[in-house]
């Protein structure tokens, strides 16, 4: 070597001193060259600038965090040394992702908001959904990551679930609350329907049942259908396959009651003249049930 009192770097152009360095190559391994004192330092921890030395820039790039970082990464907002996603942390500059998880790893944990499609790098999983959450691949975390026209997100489990069939108790499943009402139902149930009484999903009057449960008017029923066909005694309207509940009876909709005593009928409001003539045979059997109902009242009030 011509250098004197001294030994030459691997570059073999420049003279440094004994044990120093000009470059990183002049170091051993899990060391980089602080050129500014021509000495070899230990690899920058986690959260620790890049160095800026005379030889390295200070900023977060490949070659410096390659050549001067332990973890061969770095943290481009903070200009700083970083592990990669899953690696334990305790502050954000750590992290590539500039992430130090609820969990203490870096990124966004499972289950954890503030990603993008574009941004999934950012959760250990890699993987952003739809409305912003981390999570692993195939999971959900609102209706809005499944197939909402058969499948809705049990949140309980992350998981796409096929809709619920008539019958089958709304979801209570950390989204749903188990409540039966129009967000829940349209979400949730098959028919996108559901019964108040029973909190179960439900099927319109007139669909087939085996149980009360299963329709929305919570009734099911003799001849298998949800629902208090016309003719019938009843409660309310929403009771009726007809959707009128006239007088305790069962009622075409949109039909009034006309008459006294036991002749009293139905009569329809869509062009149907009023008389006798005109009458329709399903009339006559509302008046017999109309009929039948106030002999019972009447008999019931003479009892008493």
């Amino acid at each position: 070597s011509s250098c004197q009192s001294s030994t030459c770097s691997v570059d073999d152009t420049t003279c440094i001193p004994q044990g120093g360095c000009f470059v990183d190559g002049d170091c051993p391994s899990a060391k980089h060259c602080n050129r500014n004192a021509f000495a070899c330092e230990d690899d920058k921890a986690n959260g620790l600038p890049v160095p800026n030395d005379g030889l390295h820039t200070g900023i977060c790039n490949d070659a410096n965090a390659i050549a001067a970082c332990a973890s061969g990464r770095c943290n481009a907002q903070t200009n700083t040394c970083a592990a990669a996603n899953g690696v334990a942390c305790d502050q954000s500059n750590q992290c590539v992702a500039n992430v130090c998880g609820a969990n203490g790893k870096c990124g966004y944990a499972d289950g954890e908001s503030g990603c993008t499609l574009e941004s999934a790098s950012r959760c250990q999983s890699n993987l952003c959904t739809a409305s912003g959450v981390c999570l692993p691949a195939g999971k959900c975390w609102v209706d809005s990551d499944c197939d909402t026209a058969t499948q809705y997100c049990a949140r309980s489990t992350n998981t796409c679930t096929p809709k619920e069939r008539a019958g089958t108790p709304v979801p209570s499943d950390g989204l749903h609350d188990g409540t039966c009402n129009e967000a829940n139902a349209r979400a949730t149930c098959q028919s996108g329907t559901c019964n108040a009484d029973t909190k179960t999903c439900g099927d319109a009057n007139a669909r087939a049942c085996a149980e009360a449960s299963q329709c929305n008017s919570n009734v099911c029923f003799a001849d298998g259908a949800c629902g208090v066909p016309d003719a019938n005694q009843c409660r309310t309207s929403s009771e009726c396959r007809s959707g009128a509940c006239v007088e305790g009876v069962c009622a075409i909709r949109d039909a009034e009651i006309r008459g006294t005593g036991g002749m009293q009928c139905a009569v329809v409001h869509a062009g149907v003249r009023d008389d006798d003539d005109a009458l329709p045979l399903w009339s006559l059997g509302l008046a017999a049930a109309l009929a039948t109902v106030r002999r019972r009242r009447k008999n019931h009030e003479t009892t008493l």
